[in-house]
This record gives C-alpha cells, structure tokens and sequence, in this order.
C-alpha cells in the first residue's frame, strides 16, 4: 500500500462492491471518457477500462483499482485488489494520487476473542478501534460448600464437572463462530484467549485443552497469538470484553506480533512439525493449496513469470510477456490458492533488525510456511 501510495500523476482509484455490474461501470467510464477533453485523463480511464474487462463480475469482497499514468514517465500503472473484507461502498476519484486510504479498514487484522470467566464464557472480534462481542455462553456453576464432608466431596465433582463442561461448549462454539462453514477456513486473522487464571480453574482447563486436537481445532489452535490472564475481572460482559481487548492492545502491534508469529514457525521449524521451506518447495506447496499460512520476507529476491503458457518441455526461444517480483505474485494470488500471507518487515529504519528476522531472512532464505494438517 505504501508503493502505489507513492505513485504522483494521473491516477485513477475506483472501489466497486460485489452489487455492481461491471457493464454498468464500463459504460458509465465511457461517457466519462467522451464528456472530458484532457488527454491525461483519457489515457488513465482507458487503462481502467481495459483492466475491467478482465473481470465477468466484481469478486464476492468487491474489487479496488488504482490505474493511470506516471508523471514524467510514459509508464502506465494498474493494481487490482480484492480486499480480503467486503466493501459496502462504491467511489470513482481521479487526481495527481491514489487513495489508498479507503482500504486502511479493510485490510487491518481481525483479531477474534475467548473470554472466559467464572461462569461462562465471551466471544466476539476487535478490528482496529472498532471491537464487539458476538455471543456469550453462560453455566451453572455451584456457589456454596455443604457442611458435610460428603457435601463438599459431591460439591467438588460438580464444580470439576461443571468447568469440564465450559471447556467442552467453549471450543465447539469458536469452532462455529470463528470458522466459515463454507470454506473450512476461519474468519479471523488471530485468535486471542483471555481470563483469569489464579481465580478460574476453567482458563487453565482451556488451556489444556488447547493443547488437545481432539478438543480445539487445529485451524483456531494456529490462529492463537497470546493467552493472558486479567486479575478481578468485572462481571458486566461488556466491561470485561473491553478490559480484555484493551489489556491485550500489545497483540495488536505489528512489530510485536510479527516478532511472535516467527518465534511460533521458527519453533515449528525445530520441531521439524509440518512446515515447508526453501523457494521452490514453498512456492510449489502454495499453488497445490497445501499451504496454511506463507511468510515471506518483502524484498525477496525471485521472479515469478505470469503466463505459464510461456513454458514448454522441449528447448525453445520463449517470449517473457511479464515479470513480477514474487511477493507481488504472492500478494495477487494467495487467496485464490486458499492460505493466509504473513509479510516480514525489517521495521522501523531508526532501529535495527531483530535476531528473529535475521535468522528468517538469512537461515531460512527469506521464504517459508506452516502447511496444512
């Protein structure tokens, strides 16, 4: 985003959802070619037009243009992107700029929350500022000891019973809230446990039972960023889901959380559990859909050629039509190979790089990923 932010001429940015028709756009750009007489604002719609000619229909998330031409450059730009949220608005802009800044919402991580108290549990997802609980769960949990000892044996088989319960409730529902049952795939960026541990049992059960494929589910248990524990957490559900959103605001640093997003694949790379390295493997794995989530470094150097057609078993002179940089291969086609990408930045200029990134970028070439279970 921060590359075609930098782009200055005559550019064009246009955001469509999925409602509308791209016949409707196509025409409505003709008469808007036909009713201006500026040559650089021809030039640019005609690059729109072209590039949506590609398209049948808008993508089911909608679709983002940023086309025209360079100053100083006879060199035309054009970047399609589907945002990875569904866009409820449309706009048409024509400057010395592309906007990007009507994508900053819907490409900020979605970060979904488990919050579990003393008797039940909160379920909802924070985007950026915005956050908002999706549903709750609630149990019956025995409040008072009896005076006999058989009254307090028969009071500690139900409060076990009862947090098994909660545990057992807990992960079938972020199954279901957390996972489209279309696609198999979740519909959060991270998943964030929050509780109280030195006064819930059930938090350290949840814990445990995190640990357990049979319990939670695999695809939510690689999603997890952080499990935390809150002390005299309130008793209001909304109260306590923004004290838990707030006390979690660290997870939701891109330096952080890409610091423990390595930290997990380097490990999972000692442990040699499921993961795939080196280019060729990784790329390979990523277009037979065998990948979970990419990482890749943003200044790898490999080129990827677009048109496979251009490939052929017998020694031959072959055209190159186009030649893309890998991570913008990447960043073009990974959802339509179903993984999630995760790109690795140096951060700020003013401080140096991390160990946890040196060794990514240099032990292990800059490319990799976790594959699929």
């Amino acid at each position: 985003m921060k590359a075609i932010g930098a782009h200055k001429g005559n550019l064009i940015t246009l955001v469509l959802p999925s409602s509308i028709k791209i016949n409707v756009v196509l025409n409505s750009l003709a008469l808007e070619y036909d009713s201006t007489v500026d040559g650089d604002k021809r030039a640019a719609i005609s690059v729109v037009q072209n590039k949506l000619k590609l398209y049948g229909e808008v993508p089911p998330n909608g679709l983002v243009l940023y086309c025209g031409t360079i100053s100083g450059k006879e060199q035309e730009v054009c970047c399609a992107i589907e945002p990875p949220r569904a866009v409820k608005f449309c706009m048409y802009r024509y400057g010395n700029k592309f906007h990007t800044e009507v994508l900053d919402e819907l490409v900020q991580r979605k970060y979904g929350y488990v919050v579990v108290h003393a008797k039940g549990a909160i379920f909802g997802v924070a985007v950026g500022d915005n956050s908002k609980i999706l549903q709750t769960l609630s149990v019956d949990t025995p409040s008072k000891y009896g005076k006999m000892l058989s009254s307090t044996r028969c009071f500690l088989k139900m409060r076990m019973e009862t947090q098994h319960r909660l545990v057992n409730d807990t992960t079938k529902l972020a199954r279901d809230i957390f996972i489209n049952p279309e696609t198999d795939v979740p519909m959060i960026h991270h998943l964030i446990v929050v509780g109280s541990a030195d006064r819930m049992p059930a938090l350290k059960c949840l814990i445990s039972a995190l640990k357990e494929p049979d319990l939670f589910d695999h695809r939510l248990e690689r999603k997890i960023v952080g499990v935390v524990g809150i002390c005299n957490p309130p008793c209001d559900h909304e109260q306590m889901f923004r004290l838990a959103v707030r006390r979690t605001s660290t997870y939701h640093d891109d330096s952080e959380l890409q610091e423990m997003l390595l930290n997990r694949y380097i490990k999972y790379v000692k442990d040699d559990k499921c993961v795939c390295g080196l280019q060729k493997n990784t790329l390979a794995a990523a277009q037979l859909g065998l990948m979970d989530t990419l990482y890749v470094w943003e200044d790898l150097v490999l080129n990827q050629e677009s048109n496979q057609s251009n490939f052929a078993d017998e020694p031959a002179i072959l055209e190159v039509k186009e030649r893309r940089s890998v991570v913008d291969w990447l960043l073009s086609n990974y959802v339509q190979f179903g993984y999630c990408i995760e790109i690795v930045k140096p951060g700020p200029p003013d401080e140096p790089v991390t160990s946890t990134v040196n060794t990514f970028c240099k032990g292990l070439h800059g490319i990799g990923g976790i594959l699929r279970m």
